[in-house]
């Protein structure tokens, strides 16, 4: 029992991180997708919300860079002590590569919507 409760224990210490980087990834989505909607619009708005939503997207990668690092160094988890360089790089590239696809995702529907 004890080595489920210092999972759990360990766990919850990182879901701040997780939501974190959950965050800075939608965040990402949000204000990239929106500017590129915004610039594609046919009355292009004036202003400076296209900037706005840029800085939202950019701000959002940076959140998501700075958790997935913070995460990576709190390796508090019996089980994520035990992972070799190999299988921590494949974790880090499986993460980007969600991350990259649900951008993709959401700029191809902004695409197809703005046609």
């Amino acid at each position: 029992m004890g080595k489920i409760s210092r999972q759990a224990k360990s766990e919850f210490r990182q879901l701040p991180l997780i939501l974190a980087k959950f965050l800075g990834g939608m965040m990402a989505v949000v204000g990239l997708s929106a500017a590129v909607f915004l610039a594609t619009r046919p009355p292009v708005p004036a202003g400076g919300i296209q900037v706005l939503f840029v800085l939202l997207g950019v701000s959002g990668i940076v959140v998501f860079i700075l958790s997935s690092r913070a995460l990576a160094k709190r390796k508090a988890d019996a089980a994520y002590e035990g992972l070799d360089a190999r299988d921590s790089v494949r974790l880090s590239v499986l993460s980007w590569m969600l991350f990259l696809v649900v951008v993709a995702l959401f700029l191809g529907i902004v695409l197809f919507l703005t046609r």
